[in-house]
């Protein structure tokens, strides 16, 4: 999730199990020539819980406003059990994570279906409508007429 812009503040509390690799400072602008991952939190403990754990606070702590961050994407993926219980792979993320909703169940394919139509309806309803008028002055309704007319402007 890259993002550009300026960092107007920054505030992060790392405390003990906790590094950081990063070379922003609050005042820094992000171009767009700038690697997307501008910082990087590493948490250790004597056991996954309490690395996790402190990862956790590290994250609730971290303070950057001005530019986008994966912040909230990553505590969710805290609270998720695969990881908790550190059964996930690298294709996780596609192909289990991002399919749940936000009660962590992952929806029917007639949800997905019914979301997807209603998406594309929603889509099709916000383009303009083009007025067509035929050669004697009259509007015409044909969808056809319409699609051609918009293809020519």
């Amino acid at each position: 999730m890259p993002s550009t812009g300026k960092i107007y503040y920054m505030n992060k509390f790392l405390g003990s199990g906790i590094r950081e690799d990063t070379g922003i400072e609050q005042g820094d602008e992000i171009s767009i020539y700038y690697d997307p991952m501008v910082s990087k939190l590493i948490s250790y403990g004597s056991s996954r819980e309490i690395a996790i754990a402190k990862m956790k606070r590290a994250l609730q702590q971290y303070k950057i406003i001005g530019i986008k961050t994966n912040i909230n994407f990553l505590l969710s993926l805290l609270r998720c059990d695969e990881f908790i219980n550190g059964n996930y792979n690298t294709q996780f993320i596609e192909k289990t994570y991002l399919k749940r909703g936000k009660d962590g169940t992952t929806p029917a394919d007639e949800t997905i279906a019914a979301l997807s139509l209603a998406g594309i309806l929603f889509k099709e309803n916000k383009k303009p409508k083009v007025k067509i008028f035929n050669s004697n002055g009259h509007q015409t309704k044909s969808n056809w007429v319409s699609k051609r007319s918009e293809n020519y402007r």
